[in-house]
């Protein structure tokens, strides 16, 4: 079987594949309520839906938001970095689609374009 390749290897590759492709390139926000234990994982959970991303807020964090191209969340997908969830969260019932991406370098340059 053939593995597949990553969609890119270093944080500053990451970054780059962040950023719009061309005009039609559209960008999504993805949101995550920080907890202080963002830095250093391999795996980072954000969320279409920022309300539901405040409810996982700890330790003083807040809503981060995440913005990245249609390309870059396909792309990744591709790869095996990105996994789509439909979840419903356990306080409110609210349905939202839910973002795993693995990789230590993919999550230090999600993290940097935290806002």
């Amino acid at each position: 079987m053939k593995q597949v390749e990553k969609a890119a290897t270093s944080v500053s590759e990451y970054l780059k594949l962040f950023k719009p492709q061309n005009e039609f390139d559209l960008v999504k926000t993805l949101y995550r309520g920080t907890t202080g234990s963002e830095a250093g994982s391999s795996i980072l959970f954000l969320t279409d839906d920022a309300a539901v991303a405040a409810t996982y807020i700890k330790n003083g964090g807040e809503v981060a938001s995440y913005e990245l191209t249609n390309f870059s969340l396909k792309s990744l997908q591709a790869a095996g970095e990105l996994s789509l969830k439909t979840g419903m969260h356990g306080t409110t019932c609210a349905i939202s689609t839910e973002y795993m991406f693995q990789g230590k370098n993919l999550v230090e340059a999600l993290n940097t374009i935290a806002k």
